[in-house]
Order: structure tokens, then C-alpha cells, then sequence
């Protein structure tokens, strides 16, 4: 029998392209090195959702099931402007995560905050209904991680 690989999905906001530079430098020095040697990259990004799938899945099923969570949060945002934000990121926190403890930056104006909070629900509850996940039972912290 065919040993199956747990699934992770994970949803996140990117900033524009031209804005990646900056970030990249600002995290590289925190990158963890495991990740690295497994030839992963420091990426900007805020995570909506990161959920495991169950490992029976079915791989081609959860990919067409992520396109439609992404038409939902899509229907959701009721047109550009209400989808638009910007974040004054003048504060440094760490949360822990397990055995680690994680490094960000955030908002702490409180709009941007309410606006990605929004959309990580929504992207949450979409999982959940078509996954079959337990996405969003944790308080969402906006926050773009350093290490």
C-alpha cells in the first residue's frame, strides 16, 4: 500500500511584487535553516488560514476545493476598496508556537487588524465546510512573522 503524505494548505495575503524586496531582506536573517536545506525561501505574506488535511484526502479533491474557498472569500470582499489596507507595522511581539517562540510584526491601529480578521474568518469557515478542517478556532493575531 501507498503510503499517503499529510496535506497542509495555507491561505495568504501577499503584498505587491515590488514590496517583497524589503521583506525578504528584513526576514532572511531570522530564517530558520531546516527550511532552507529543504529549499524553502523567506516569502512576505500574512496567513489567513494553515490547517492539515486529513492524510486519506483525496489530493486532486482539496486542490478543486481551495480554488472554490478562494471564490468564497473572493464573494466576500465586495469590491477593491473594501479589500484594501495598509499597516503601519510599528510594533515588534513574539507569540509561542509549540516548543518555539515566534518573532512578528504588527499593526496595532486596530482597521487593518479588523479587515484581515475578516477575511482570515471567512477563509476559515470556508476550509472547515469544504475540508472537513477545524480552521479558526484560534484568535487571529494579524501579523507578519520574522523567524
Amino acid at each position: 500500500a501507498e503510503a499517503r503524505q499529510r496535506l497542509e494548505i495555507m491561505i495568504c495575503l501577499l503584498p505587491p511584487a515590488g514590496q517583497w524586496r524589503q521583506w525578504v531582506e528584513l526576514k532572511d536573517p531570522f530564517f530558520k535553516p531546516s527550511l532552507r536545506a529543504k529549499g524553502r525561501e523567506p516569502f512576505p505574506h500574512i496567513t489567513l488560514v494553515q490547517d492539515k488535511i486529513a492524510e486519506t484526502a483525496d489530493k486532486e479533491a482539496v486542490t478543486a476545493s481551495l480554488a472554490s474557498v478562494i471564490d468564497d472569500i473572493r464573494e466576500q470582499v465586495k469590491n477593491k476598496e473594501a479589500g484594501k489596507f495598509e499597516l503601519d507595522l510599528s510594533s515588534v511581539r513574539s507569540f509561542d508556537f509549540g516548543k518555539k517562540s515566534v518573532v512578528y510584526v504588527t499593526d496595532i491601529s486596530g482597521e487593518a487588524h479588523d479587515k484581515v480578521a475578516d477575511l482570515s474568518a471567512i477563509a476559515a469557515t470556508s476550509v472547515a465546510s469544504r475540508l472537513g478542517t477545524k480552521s479558526g478556532d484560534e484568535e487571529f493575531t494579524l501579523h507578519i512573522g520574522l523567524g
